[in-house]
């Protein structure tokens, strides 16, 4: 029996680093907030605004100890190779009208705390289909290079995902329970998170101090995922082909390594130069 709750935990915890999360309803309350009227899409992609504060209260909480120089922005990717992301739109959408979201050129933004929103169960709504984008929080510390990630930064990207609901449509309700009374979840053995290079990728590797860890082939390419998902499971998510290249998970459980580990990451189109010569 243990065996198989550890299974399907395992299983519930990957698919929430796949599919997005569901769309939260409105309701009525005091609409203090100015808002605007518009057109909404039938089915947006959208995210609960409550959960989403609930990520920023997390920040403010941990990032003085995991990521003490970095800030919070939210960002934007495409699902599947057909979505198109010119002219992406955000706004937070109560019962009776709307708040725009500024969306930078590079597709991150911040959300603004506003009461009278959280109040209608409001939600941050986009002009795109349902289950087109993904949705992450971004976490980076200035000053390093471009293909370098610092660790804690990633640690606590994994969290806030998980508590403002910007990955799972579904998990199942005992593993959140379970991971709800975790002060650090991430630390959990087997537990995997879906982290996504820029560019499509030839390698990672983790650096603290001497020591040098080149991240094995089952972690790269979403092959733990395959490998550990019931194929109906995968069958969900339509456009996993479309990721895959850019794919990739870390021990974030192992304590050894510390928050300031640097991530390095290797790029297909930085190596391949290199293999052309004589």
């Amino acid at each position: 029996m243990k065996l198989l709750f550890t299974t399907f935990f395992q299983a519930s915890a990957l698919l929430a680093a796949l599919l997005p999360p569901p769309i939260a309803s409105a309701a009525d309350g005091p609409p203090h907030t100015p808002v605007v009227q518009v057109n909404a899409l039938s089915n947006p992609d959208q995210r609960s605004y409550a959960a989403i504060i609930k990520g920023m209260d997390l920040f403010e909480k941990l990032h003085g100890k995991m990521a003490p120089d970095a800030a919070l922005r939210f960002e934007l990717q495409p699902s599947r190779a057909k979505t198109i992301m010119k002219n992406v739109q955000l706004r937070i959408a109560g019962r009776d009208g709307s708040v725009p979201v500024a969306l930078a050129d590079d597709m991150t933004f911040t959300v603004p705390r506003l009461p009278a929103m959280l109040a209608e169960r409001a939600t941050v709504s986009s002009n795109r289909r349902d289950d087109s984008l993904l949705w992450r929080a971004r976490i980076r510390t200035p000053g390093l290079p471009p293909n370098t990630r610092r660790l804690g930064d990633l640690r606590l990207e994994w969290h806030v995902d998980y508590v403002a609901e910007l990955g799972p449509r579904w998990i199942a309700p005992g593993s959140k329970l379970v991971m709800a009374m975790m002060e650090r979840p991430y630390e959990m053995r087997g537990l995997h998170h879906l982290f996504l290079a820029d560019r499509p990728l030839f390698g990672v590797t983790m650096v603290s101090g001497e020591r040098r860890q080149v991240i094995s082939a089952d972690l790269l390419y979403l092959s733990n995922i395959s490998q550990a998902l019931p194929s109906i499971f995968l069958a969900l998510w339509k456009d996993r082909n479309f990721i895959k290249d850019r794919a990739y998970d870390l021990p974030l459980h192992d304590a050894s390594w510390p928050d300031d580990t640097l991530v390095v990451i290797e790029y297909m189109d930085d190596v391949a130069p290199l293999a052309d010569k004589p």
